[in-house]
């Protein structure tokens, strides 16, 4: 298995706010 990183793009600004969203993250982030 190969793992890669990219630099955060604006593109990925959707997907991330909707994990910061998701509940089991958002508990951690208020």
């Amino acid at each position: 298995m190969k793992i890669t990183f990219a630099p955060l793009a604006e593109s990925h600004f959707s997907l991330l706010l909707k994990w910061l969203e998701s509940p089991h993250v958002k508990k951690w982030w208020d």
